[in-house]
């Protein structure tokens, strides 16, 4: 197959003009590439501030839940021992009464005890001292 001088100008044209085509095709396909690649980059950077965002959201929300329970149970503990102080202060004030009650029963005895030994040794003097 013998191909002529003047049947290969054409077909060099034809090669020429695909080049060109593929060259031009490659050119829009690294604008599209680096479009797409800028794009690809600002989604990545927008879901990642997103996520940190909610992440920080969760965070703080978490913190503030978990200082409300602390504090709840702070209160409850506070309460628990203002609890236990009162009854022991009842208690004490319960004990104190009872032992103002037995120096008064005390007293009272003392003082009885007293009188009567007063009196028999009055009534024994006057019985020697008359006798």
């Amino acid at each position: 197959m013998r191909i002529l001088l003047g049947e290969v100008e054409p077909l060099v044209a034809r090669i020429a003009e695909i080049a060109a085509l593929l060259d031009s095709a490659r050119g829009g396909l690294k604008s599209d590439l680096e479009e797409f690649s800028g794009k690809v980059e600002k989604a990545m950077i927008d879901g990642t501030a997103r996520a940190a965002g909610t992440l920080c959201l969760n965070f703080q929300s978490t913190i503030g839940e978990q200082g409300n329970k602390l504090l709840a149970n702070g209160r409850h503990a506070a309460a628990e021992v203002g609890v236990q102080i009162n009854t022991s202060a009842a208690e004490f004030i319960a004990a104190a009464d009872t032992l103002d009650r037995k120096v008064l029963r005390l007293l009272l005895v003392t003082s009885s005890l007293a009188l009567l030994a007063g009196i028999a040794g009055g009534g024994l003097m006057y019985w020697l001292l008359v006798m």
